[in-house]
């Protein structure tokens, strides 16, 4: 290989690294919690502006059969990088943000936000909570 070749070479390569670590940070959580509750880039994340931005799309009251549909239009449990669980015996229904494994961050955060319904035969969504998990080093 020429001299000239290897410059190509180190080229390409930094090239697709370049666009590999763009896609990673692209695609972080935060981002995606903003996309799926419409949460502007000028509001701070924290545990209250989530709940806040949930309690907008599941008010107080809602029916918890709708929970699911509102969710998945909104992306939750589409690409595998978040999910939602409903349980029947503890009248909670979990969703979970979860971080990219493919990203290019050491630690990684995660959101679960948890929506209590009543124990009513028509149960509906009673409150909302919103924790923050970090996993790395």
């Amino acid at each position: 290989m020429t001299p000239a070749n290897h410059w190509k070479a180190a080229i390409i390569l930094l090239i697709s690294l370049g666009i590999s670590i763009t896609e990673s940070w692209a695609d972080s959580t935060e981002d995606r919690i903003r996309s799926h509750f419409s949460i502007p880039r000028s509001t701070r994340l924290t545990g209250e502006t989530i709940r806040e931005a949930v309690l907008r799309v599941l008010p107080v009251g809602s029916l918890a059969f709708s929970i699911r549909a509102k969710l998945l239009e909104r992306g939750i449990g589409e690409r595998g990088l978040s999910s939602y669980i409903e349980s029947e015996n503890d009248n909670v229904a979990v969703s979970r943000v979860d971080y990219d494994p493919k990203t290019f961050e050491i630690v990684k955060k995660s959101y679960i936000i948890s929506v209590y319904l009543t124990s009513d035969s028509i149960r509906t969504v009673q409150g909302v909570t919103v924790e923050e998990g970090l996993t790395g080093p």
